[in-house]
């Protein structure tokens, strides 16, 4: 009953060549941030470069994790959706809400190197002791009672394997300090000159001044996948 995985996508041998041309560039840093800020991000350069060094480490043995705040409005659940939207699709998982237990009912290796995304932290609150222990301990396990088809009871340990890479919005960062002090923290820009931009932006946009084939408005996904 679970839901398709999307298939692992493999690259050609000319994508292999020009992803490893591409990282061999000494300004790679630059032309990863220019990139960025093609596929629709205004403003916050410096945020959706951090974010997205932040997904890419998921892949590692100590994957980094993200805490975006800011007030309602400000752009945080923007900022990491599209930077996201850079990630393999078959490489994330989104929650917006999860039970209790949830967590410990993925398959054992399901989670593995994979981004979980949160679009708000207040509905995940049943899973934040789980998330914390993914996050520190890389593996989080729990002990239950089965039935198994006799009707017999039985006692099994559910074991869910990391690392995983986490990421997640909230207006409130006093309540969840204990999974903040795990996360590299991103404070979205709340500024005047922010605004600005967004609506200098969205103006052009509806003037239809912008290229979105060639130029601002490009989707480099394939790119960054």
């Amino acid at each position: 009953m679970k839901p398709k995985q999307p298939k692992k996508r493999q690259l050609t041998e000319a994508e292999r060549k020009a992803a490893l041309t591409w990282l061999k560039s000494p300004d790679l840093l630059q032309r990863t941030k220019q990139a960025i800020a093609q596929s629709g991000i205004i403003g916050e350069e410096t945020n959706a470069l951090i974010a997205y060094l932040t997904y890419t480490s998921r892949k590692r043995h100590t994957p980094l994790h993200l805490m975006c705040f800011g007030a309602s409005g400000t752009g945080k659940t923007w900022l990491q959706e599209k930077v996201s939207e850079l990630m393999p699709e078959e490489d994330k998982l989104e929650i917006t809400t999860l039970s209790m237990n949830a967590f410990y009912y993925f398959g054992k290796e399901e989670l593995k190197h994979k981004l979980l995304l949160i679009e708000d932290l207040d509905g995940a609150e049943a899973v934040l002791y789980p998330l914390r222990e993914q996050q520190s301990k890389r593996r989080i396990s729990k002990t239950v009672t089965l039935k198994d088809s006799k009707g017999n009871l039985k006692t099994v340990t559910l074991n869910v394997e990391g690392p995983v890479c986490v990421s997640g919005c909230t207006t409130r960062e006093q309540l969840y300090e204990d999974n903040a002090n795990r996360c590299i923290l991103l404070y979205t820009d709340d500024s005047p000159e922010q605004d600005k931009k967004i609506m200098d932006y969205q103006r052009k946009q509806s003037a239809g001044l912008l290229d979105l084939q060639t130029g601002q408005g490009l989707q480099p996904y394939p790119k960054m996948h």
